[in-house]
């Protein structure tokens, strides 16, 4: 279970409210006015087109998240670049949206987790 100060004695890079940023695959970002504690667990699928290829379809990238919250137990859930799939989520009153991944595919070439990066938004949710 996360507590209190969940920031605390943590090496994490800043988590910003309302701008995007970007996250990298495995490191921990936390917000300690929020007590909010974000991780992008892996990047669970990339089907999107790569360039250099002819494809039917644009493809979806499908990206895993690890959420502590204060005193809540942490929360895991998945966002994808594709509008057919669910591109943000609003868990305990914040809205966490996926922007994009980065680098896109290129034909040929395979790469690791850890050079990928996620562009996402985190905000306070304002729906009634």
């Amino acid at each position: 279970m996360f507590h209190s100060g969940i920031c605390n004695n943590l090496d994490a890079s800043p988590l910003t409210l309302n701008d995007t940023i970007e996250i990298k695959i495995g490191e921990q970002y936390c917000n300690p006015e929020e007590e909010l504690l974000l991780v992008c667990d892996s990047l669970v699928a990339d089907s999107r087109c790569p360039i250099g290829v002819v494809c039917v379809w644009e493809g979806n990238a499908e990206v895993s998240f690890i959420l502590g919250e204060g005193d809540h137990e942490h929360s895991a859930f998945h966002l994808n670049t594709h509008n057919s799939f669910r591109t943000d989520t609003i868990i305990q009153g914040y809205r966490y949206q996926l922007i994009d991944v980065l680098p896109y595919p290129e034909y040929g070439i395979e790469r690791k987790q850890d050079e990928y990066s996620i562009l996402m938004i985190v905000s306070k949710d304002n729906t009634p």
